[in-house]
C-alpha cells in the first residue's frame, strides 16, 4: 500500500508503537547487563500495576495528573506556545482549591466551586506570561519557567502560615471540608477517579475542537505560521491569551483534583513529582494528539505504580523506570530528527 494512502493517525500510531518497543528492547539489554531477566521485570511491572484490583485503582489515580498535564501542554504546543509553567499552574490550582475548600460545606455544590476555583487560579497564572509576551515581547519560555519558582515559593509561604497550616510533620494545609471532597466513581471494587473521566472527555472535546472547528483551524494556523496568520487577520494576542489561559486552567484543574481527593484532602509541599514537566514529555510522546495523550498517560501511570512493586519484589530502584521513560521519549524524538532531515514540520506544527 502506498505510504500516502495510509491515514496519518495510523502512521503516527505505528511509529509510536515501534518507538516503545525499541525503548523496551534497549531497557531489556540494560537489565541483562545488570543480571536481571527482562521478561521477569516487565512481567512484575504489569503485575504491580494491573495485577490486583487495588493496584488497578492506584494506577488509575496515578494516571489522572499525567493525563491533565499532558493535555494542558499539548493544547499550548498546538497553538505554537511553549508553556513550561504547568508545574506552577498545577501548584496554584491545588493551593487555591485547598484554601477555599476548607470553608465550603454545601452538598453537591462545594466540589464544583472548589474545582472551579482551581481552574480559575490556573488560568490566572497562565495569563501572566501571556500578558508579558503581548505587552513586552518576553518569550513565554522564560516567563513560565520563572513563574514556576514564584508559584512554588508562594505556596510554600502560604502553607506555613498559621492561618492555613495543619499540625503535621510535613508542611500542609488543614483538610478541606468533607462536602468539598471529590470521591471516585465506584463500580464494585473498581474506583474510577473522576479526574480520569474529565480528562478523557476533555481529550475528545479538544480533538473535536482542533479538527472540526474554525477556532481549532485558527489555532493550528497560528502555531504553524504566526506571520501568515496575522496577515490573514487572525489576532495573535487573542490566540496567545486563549492558549495560555486554557492550558493553565487544565493544569490548575489537575492540582485541584489532587487536593480534593478523599485520600489526601489538602495541599502539601512536594505533592507533585513533576507532573507539570512530565506533561511536556507526554505531549511529545503523543505528538500533541489529545487522544494520544490519554494512552501515553496510562503508560506512565502503569510505570509509576509498577515501579513501587519492582522496588519491593526485586529491589530494582525506581530510577530504572525513569530510564525506560526517557528511552521512549528519545525514540519518539529520533522520529522528529528524521522528519527534520527531510524538511518535514516539527512536532508542534502537527495536526491533532
Amino acid at each position: 500500500m502506498p505510504k500516502h494512502s495510509i491515514p496519518r493517525w495510523l502512521m503516527e500510531t505505528w511509529y509510536a508503537v515501534l518507538s516503545i518497543v525499541a525503548a523496551l528492547t534497549m531497557g531489556g539489554l540494560i537489565l541483562l547487563y545488570l543480571g536481571e531477566s527482562p521478561a521477569q521485570v516487565y512481567g512484575l511491572l504489569l503485575k504491580g500495576s494491573l495485577g490486583r484490583l487495588d493496584l488497578v485503582n492506584a494506577t488509575i489515580a496515578a494516571t489522572t495528573p499525567y493525563l491533565l498535564c499532558g493535555l494542558a501542554l499539548a493544547f499550548a504546543f498546538q497553538a505554537g506556545l511553549f508553556n513550561i509553567g504547568a508545574e506552577g499552574q498545577l501548584f496554584m490550582g491545588a493551593m487555591a482549591a485547598a484554601m477555599v475548600g476548607r470553608h465550603l460545606t454545601l452538598p453537591w455544590l462545594s466540589p464544583v466551586v472548589v474545582l472551579s476555583v482551581g481552574v480559575i487560579a490556573g488560568i490566572a497564572w497562565g495569563l501572566i506570561p501571556a500578558l508579558l509576551k503581548i505587552r513586552f515581547g518576553v518569550h513565554e519560555v522564560i516567563n513560565t519557567i520563572m513563574l514556576n519558582y514564584i508559584a512554588i515559593s508562594l505556596c510554600s509561604y502560604l502553607v506555613n502560615l498559621p492561618l492555613f497550616r495543619a499540625n503535621a510533620s510535613i508542611p500542609r494545609t488543614a483538610d478541606i471540608a468533607a462536602q468539598a471532597q471529590v470521591p471516585p466513581l465506584t463500580f464494585g471494587g473498581l474506583q474510577i477517579d473522576l479526574g480520569l473521566v474529565i480528562g478523557i472527555v476533555l481529550a475528545l472535546v479538544l480533538l473535536h475542537l482542533m479538527r472540526r472547528t474554525r477556532l481549532g483551524f485558527t489555532i493550528k494556523v497560528m502555531g504553524i505560521q504566526p506571520a501568515a496568520a496575522e496577515t490573514a487577520g487572525i489576532s495573535p494576542r487573542r490566540i496567545t491569551m486563549m492558549g495560555m489561559g486554557l492550558s493553565g486552567g487544565i493544569a490548575g484543574l489537575a492540582g485541584a483534583l489532587y487536593a480534593t481527593s478523599p485520600q489526601h484532602p489538602y495541599f502539601e509541599m512536594g505533592f507533585s513529582p513533576g507532573w507539570g514537566f512530565w506533561g511536556i514529555a507526554l505531549a511529545l510522546l503523543a505528538r500533541n494528539n489529545p487522544v494520544g495523550v490519554v494512552f501515553a498517560a496510562v503508560l506512565f501511570g502503569v510505570f509509576e505504580t509498577g515501579s513501587s512493586y519492582l522496588d519491593t519484589a526485586l529491589g530494582i530502584p525506581r530510577e530504572l523506570i525513569y530510564i525506560l521513560e526517557a528511552l521512549i521519549i528519545l525514540m519518539i524524538s529520533s522520529r522528529l530528527f528524521e522528519r527534520a532531515l527531510h524538511s518535514e514540520p516539527p512536532v508542534q506544527m502537527e495536526s491533532a
